[in-house]
């Protein structure tokens, strides 16, 4: 697991290589929810989709090559306020990801 810095800001993009793979994130607010787009390789994989805590971003098992989730304290709401504070973005490779769903 690889913790990733997000800013204090209601919207940000970043891009990452991790395990060989060239992410591009982009959170935003919306309608007082964070929302998130995804690329993977220049490829769109979400866009628009909320985020949730404690879930994996990408929720579809055959788009995963490893996945990220927003820790939370306490399972609060995601709140870009609260980023780098109490909520912690995390990636998690391919087999960690495996190893978690398979308890």
């Amino acid at each position: 697991m690889r913790s990733l810095n997000l800013s204090t800001v209601p919207s940000q993009s970043f891009s990452v290589r991790l395990d060989d793979i060239r992410w591009v994130l982009r959170f935003k607010e919306a309608a007082g929810i964070m929302a998130v787009d995804i690329e993977k390789d220049g490829e769109t994989i979400l866009t628009g989709s909320r985020v949730l805590a404690g879930e994996p971003l990408i929720p579809f098992r055959r788009l995963e090559a490893g996945n990220f989730v927003l820790l939370t304290l306490n399972d609060a709401l995601p709140d870009w306020r609260q980023f780098g504070n109490t909520q912690t973005l995390v990636y998690l490779t391919a087999a960690e990801t495996e190893a978690i769903r398979n308890g």
